[in-house]
């Protein structure tokens, strides 16, 4: 009880000293910015990799606007206080002494949601606000609660066509901005719209934070359009012939109406009568990318 009552003394003579300095007016302690000890990088949805931290020194974490982070000095040796300040203006954005969401008793803990693209610098402090603690130093690490899930189509696309990006967020948000990467294939991105540059395997990461979300999809080799570069120049009968030519290569040829007959790449015109004969020049479909097809017309 004398314990506590001496702590509850501390911190009431803490936040009148306080109270001159540039807070939010919900940090009980002020922002020192003498020592930077590095920087501590959050988790994906886990706690990331504790590291020590001195009493009254800082480290700088990223963050990014509408990501949900949880700070923590959860299994340190000391009592612990723990502010979180904006790298840029020094505001507080977060403070907790003891009994934090994390964890009970006297280490601290906060959740906190960013209004912002850069850093938070999370100060620690052994109580009251400043003491230091020689030779010991808290552990301090960070989970991002906010997750990302790629859900953009597998299915395979033509390499003349482009492929929609989406996604899905998780856990705690206010719904921050998803970076869109090629990890592999080539291509650009812009917005959430792909364009391949060349047919083959592909994978799209969806990012936001530490956090990171990959599909993989194929990109088929477009064979090309039809182009039926047949001659249209009239044609006598009586069983007259005409060579049949289209790009790219590797088509068939089929008569679609009209007098006539085709065998492989040669029309032959009928041994009597007249008219109009069409003939289709067809690539066929090549995976995911469709066929075309394009017609030519001889006078007999």
């Amino acid at each position: 009880m004398i314990i506590k009552l001496q702590k509850l003394a501390v911190l009431i003579v803490s936040l009148v000293s306080f109270t001159m300095m540039p807070v939010d007016g919900f940090s009980q302690c002020g922002w020192r910015g003498v020592v930077n000890e590095g920087a501590v990088v959050a988790g994906c949805n886990a706690f990331g990799t504790s590291v020590n931290v001195s009493s009254t020194a800082y480290k700088t974490l990223a963050v990014v606007n509408g990501v949900n982070y949880s700070v923590s000095t959860c299994g340190s040796t000391w009592d612990s206080q723990l502010t979180g300040f904006n790298g840029t203006t020094f505001q507080t954005g977060a403070y907790n002494d003891d009994n934090g969401p994390s964890c009970t008793g006297n280490t601290a803990s906060f959740d906190w949601t960013s209004t912002y693209n850069g850093t938070l610098n999370v100060q620690v402090e052994r109580f009251s606000c400043g003491s230091t603690w020689p030779g010991s130093s808290a552990q301090l690490q960070v989970r991002q609660n906010t997750t990302i899930s790629n859900t953009t189509s597998t299915a395979s696309i033509c390499s003349n066509g482009t492929k929609a990006l989406s996604s899905t967020l998780g856990g705690t948000h206010n719904n921050p901005t998803v970076t869109w990467s090629i990890v592999s294939g080539g291509g650009s991105i812009s917005g959430t719209t792909y364009t391949p540059s060349s047919a083959g395997s592909k994978t799209i990461r969806a990012t936001v934070g530490v956090c990171s979300s990959d599909v993989t999809f194929t990109v088929d080799a477009n064979p090309g359009a039809a182009n039926n570069t047949t001659s249209t120049a009239g044609i006598c009968g009586n069983g007259s012939t005409r060579a049949l030519t289209g790009t790219p290569g590797g088509g068939t040829f089929a008569l679609v109406s009209g007098p006539g007959s085709v065998s492989g790449s040669t029309y032959t015109a009928p041994t009597s009568g007249s008219g109009t004969a069409v003939i289709s020049y067809t690539i066929a479909a090549s995976g995911s990318c469709p066929a075309t097809s394009n017609n030519a017309s001889i006078v007999v």
